[in-house]
Order: structure tokens, then C-alpha cells, then sequence
């Protein structure tokens, strides 16, 4: 795993970056781009959609080219007291195009005061362009930084439709 920093990166960066990483790797599998809207983009004095649906068809195509997955994390517009849905995807239309699978995050503690799902979180398979959508539950231990499943045993309330067993 290869980790870089910078502000103002461009597509042409992450390319050259993601290359070398390649080639002294012998591969590459995975390359996350955190976060999408702080990408920058050669196109000058373009508002924010059409930047950002310019960045996210360039790391679509870039993922073709290096043959691996590429994850690029995005705001979301959220509505307070809302779970996230896929035309929540801020800035552009296109990122919900151009993407395989999008992902959502939901902490219910965050959307619903009374819960008791504290340390909850809810993956939304919002959209997969080769299966099934659904949702899953997960806990975040911040201690450790890690996500475990939770049983459905030991749920507190049930998913509106969940991709459990498939």
C-alpha cells in the first residue's frame, strides 16, 4: 500500500502517480481517490457539476486503462434527519453515471436522536451495475478503527431491504 498527499491534485497526477505504483508494485488493484470535489480540474472557470463530471469520467476511464478498481470518495448533500440516497451524490449527476457501485453511509445516531443503534453504521449498495442492491449494518469500534458485521440477531431495528446472504 502507497500513500500520497496533496492539495489542488489533478487526473494527470493520480495517472502518473498510479503508473508508477504499478510498475514498481508489479500491479495495482486498488486506487482511492479521498475526496473527489478536491480534485482539480483543467477547466477553467467551469462551475462545480461540470468540473466534477469531468474529474469522475477521467477516473473511469483511468480505471480501464490501469485494469484495477477505483474508489473515489464523495460528499454527499445531506438533508438533516434523512438517510442518504443516490441523488444525494453532490455536484453531478455524472458521478452516479460514470460508477459501477456506489456505496452510502448512514450513522443512524446522527439521523435519528432517539436510536439505539449508536456505533452503527448503514452501507446502502445504492447502485451496482452487475447485481443486487441492498443494505447492510456494520459497527465502527473507534478504538480500533474498524468495522465488524452485526448479526441480524442484534439488530435493533430491521433494514428496509438487505443483500444479506446473497
Amino acid at each position: 500500500m502507497a500513500v500520497t498527499h496533496g492539495r489542488g491534485v489533478g487526473v494527470a497526477a493520480v495517472r502518473a502517480y498510479a503508473r508508477r505504483q504499478r510498475n514498481q508494485l508489479g500491479g495495482l488493484d486498488l486506487l482511492v481517490v479521498d475526496y473527489l470535489q478536491k480534485v482539480s480540474n483543467p477547466i477553467r472557470g467551469a462551475y462545480a457539476e461540470a468540473e466534477v463530471a469531468a474529474v469522475s469520467g477521467k477516473l473511469a476511464a483511468l480505471a480501464g486503462e490501469l485494469g484495477c478498481a477505483v474508489l473515489a470518495c464523495s460528499a454527499l448533500r445531506r438533508v438533516q434527519g434523512q438517510v442518504p440516497r443516490i441523488d444525494d451524490l453532490r455536484s453531478s449527476g455524472q458521478i452516479e453515471f460514470d460508477a459501477d457501485v456506489v456505496w452510502l453511509l448512514s450513522r443512524p445516531e446522527q439521523t435519528d436522536p432517539d436510536t439505539k443503534r449508536t456505533g452503527e453504521i448503514d452501507v446502502i449498495l445504492a447502485k451496482q451495475r452487475n447485481g443486487p442492491t441492498g443494505d447492510c449494518v456494520l459497527r465502527f469500534d473507534r478504538r480500533t478503527g474498524r468495522f465488524t458485521d452485526v448479526p441480524a440477531e442484534e439488530r435493533n431495528e430491521p433494514l428496509s431491504q438487505s443483500f444479506e446472504g446473497v
